[in-house]
């Protein structure tokens, strides 16, 4: 089971990044809940599979070219943590992001799997450090 969640994390990543017709629906359950709080939630949100579905084409409005980037990822059975790397191009000027603005966050995904299926998330995100200012 360890290695195909491993697998089916990584078509997933693959397919988000594509922007494939039904990615959500391919990789997560009906039952799907997620919960978050990171840059993009400050306050913590909970979504389940129908919510999530209109947060992505929200998402994908704003940030057209997103995708992920698998830094690590861990498989435990049917439990799953990954680190990756989110980044997006602001399509249009939106607080407090500007149009053309790449935006970057880092993430921690902790999923639950049945049958193949995401059926949970929490998802932890940080803005990456700005880089100091070059001394001369």
């Amino acid at each position: 089971m360890t290695t195909r969640n491993a697998d089916r994390i990584r078509a997933f990543a693959e397919a988000y990044n594509a922007q494939k017709q039904r990615w959500f629906e391919d990789f997560h359950a009906s039952d799907y809940v997620w919960e978050g709080l990171g840059p993009w939630a400050p306050a913590g949100l909970r979504l389940d599979h129908e919510a999530m579905l209109a947060m992505i084409d929200d998402e994908v409005r704003r940030f057209p070219d997103r995708r992920m980037d698998i830094q690590e990822l861990i498989v435990d059975g049917d439990q799953a943590a990954v680190d990756y790397e989110w980044s997006g191009t602001g399509a249009f000027d939106m607080t407090p992001v500007r149009r053309g603005e790449v935006v970057r966050w880092r993430n921690l995904l902790f999923l639950t799997f049945r049958d193949g299926m995401m059926i949970r998330a929490r998802e932890y995100g940080v803005a990456p450090p700005v880089a100091p200012p070059e001394q001369g």
